[in-house]
């Protein structure tokens, strides 16, 4: 008896724990895109209602990402699965020898523009 409760109680608890982590991993965009294109809001003279900051979209259609390829989702994901603001993992796929050569935990945009990804003023390498 005492085993089939502590059976029970240990599913219970990792049922919880796995449903709040998937409701945390959860995001997405937060109005609908609709099949819109990111600078339908995000382009700087943009006339959609929604105001959003058209400096993201500037910084990127000037920027080497966009000039090999990498799009708005290759780094924030589609709409159900949007993510506001990427992680050292998702550099880290294509910038495996960068993340790697960093001798400190911060992440890229600690030393980095967030969309033109150019150094910051006063940049001082973490890279080996």
């Amino acid at each position: 008896m005492k085993h089939i409760f502590l059976s029970a109680t240990i599913l219970f608890l990792v049922t919880i724990f796995a449903a709040s982590v998937t409701a945390i991993e959860k995001s997405e965009h937060p109005v609908p895109i609709n099949d819109k294109s990111c600078a339908t809001c995000h382009e700087k003279g943009s006339t959609d209602e929604m105001k959003a900051s058209s400096d993201a979209h500037t910084q990127w259609d000037t920027s080497l990402h966009k000039l090999n390829g990498v799009s708005c989702i290759t780094c924030h994901g589609e709409e159900s699965t949007f993510k506001p603001q990427s992680t050292i993992s998702t550099c880290a796929s294509c910038h495996s020898i960068e993340v790697d050569s960093m001798k400190s935990a911060d992440t890229c945009v600690s030393c980095h523009q967030v969309h033109t990804f150019r150094p910051l003023k006063g940049f001082k390498s973490p890279h080996s």
